[in-house]
């Protein structure tokens, strides 16, 4: 091979050194920022999983507030109730009791509308805060949901993420070995070894074939060694003889 063709064949080395190093950047930068992504998204799922608590925390909270509502409710219709059953019961014994005057039947009988007017109020309270109770309900149920599909999202982005590095700092890897293979490469292609002098006669010879440019190469891998100027004399000796070569 000619020193041109090793030049050339060191350029190729050099240009696919620098190729290598600029993958070898890339792969890392892409590394580091899906580690960049993995950590975000793993902000977002404690983000994500507080705001699930809060939310249950609210909801127990308000359901044991109005539950503490509707028992005072409870108690309220409860404590009509009895009134009612008590007004009932008098009004029926002074009905029954000749002595009994209708002054007192009618101030019983308003007692009973008063009773059953604010036993109504209660009904409708306790209907309206079931209602809206339900609503709420359904609210945070559909937001409890919303949150459970985020964060299985979530946790499957990471997983994403985390395979994706794993084959990046694997690609790294693999770029930085051939990294220093081409480098091993570039330094040993430097080396040329010059052989001697061939004997004048020889070159005179070789020159009238036409052959003067005629070298040894030998192929080692990817890398070329010359050996320039080495010319074959045992050939041309039995090319001529040995006699001519001798004089």
């Amino acid at each position: 091979m000619k020193v041109g063709d090793a030049n050339a064949r060191l350029k190729q080395l050099e240009v696919a050194l620098d190729a290598a190093l600029s993958e070898k950047q890339n792969a890392e930068i892409e590394a580091a920022l899906a580690k960049e992504k993995a950590e975000v998204s793993k902000s977002e799922v404690k983000r994500i999983e507080l705001m699930y608590d809060g939310i249950m925390v609210n909801r127990w909270l308000m359901l044991h507030s109005n539950r503490n509502k509707e028992d005072g409710s409870f108690s309220i219709v409860t404590e009509e109730r009895d009134k009612l059953r008590n007004l009932l019961n008098e009004f029926k014994r002074l009905k029954n009791d000749e002595a009994g005057d209708e002054i007192a039947s009618g101030t019983l009988v308003q007692e009973l509308e008063s009773s059953l007017v604010k036993k109504e109020l209660c009904i409708k309270e306790l209907e309206s805060s079931f209602h809206v109770q339900k609503e709420v309900n359904t609210r945070q149920y559909e937001e409890i949901k919303l949150l459970n599909e985020r964060l299985n999202n979530e946790a499957r982005r990471i997983k994403s993420l985390e395979r994706e590095g794993d084959w990046l700092r694997s690609e790294v890897s693999l770029l930085e070995s051939k990294v220093q293979q081409l480098l091993h490469c570039r330094r040993r292609s430097k080396v040329v070894f010059q052989g001697p002098q061939p004997h004048p006669r020889v070159v005179s010879y070789i020159q009238r074939l036409g052959c003067m440019g005629y070298m040894l190469s030998v192929s080692y891998g990817s890398t070329w060694l010359v050996l320039g100027n080495m010319y074959i004399t045992a050939v041309v000796e039995v090319v001529i003889g040995s006699e001519w070569v001798q004089k």
